[in-house]
């Protein structure tokens, strides 16, 4: 089965309701490909709804729940401790802001594999410098069916 990997905005936007895109759910629901992903996503999605909490854009217990949402998703965790050198070199390349986007990049790489976002700015700066894996949603779900 092919695979694809994830990265934390797609979950984001399944399973938090005011940060919600279809598309993205599409992604994570196409049971035409095994999804893989960084154990650095929950930390990730906690983080993003920790920050929605902080707003007050939903409730801590509306939170805990949306996590446990994200939980029960059926995304294959990937060890990232051998991609931290590999993740450093992909964001000095790429001149990302942080080396976690780049986690992501490093695992599509080990697993010759698409990988998946909503980030848009990510997506467009690492296909600037030529990396084809990486597929932004909702665009590339709109390009492939259109």
């Amino acid at each position: 089965m092919p695979a694809r990997v994830i990265d934390a905005s797609v979950v984001t936007r399944s399973v938090f309701p005011s940060q919600s895109l279809p598309e993205a759910r599409q992604v994570l629901d196409d049971e035409a490909f095994e999804l893989f992903a960084p154990e650095l996503i929950l930390h990730e999605v906690a983080n993003a709804g920790h920050r929605l909490a902080r707003r007050l854009v939903a409730s801590v217990g509306d939170i805990e729940q949306f996590l446990s949402d994200a939980a029960d998703l059926r995304i294959i965790l990937i060890d990232s401790r051998g991609l931290w050198r590999r993740a450093f070199a992909l964001a000095s390349l790429h001149k990302l802001p942080a080396v976690y986007d780049a986690v992501y990049l490093a695992a599509a790489e080990a697993l010759e594999c698409e990988l998946w976002t909503c980030d848009a700015r990510f997506a467009r700066t690492v296909r600037q410098r030529g990396h084809a894996l990486v597929r932004l949603c909702p665009d590339d779900i709109v390009a492939t069916n259109g």
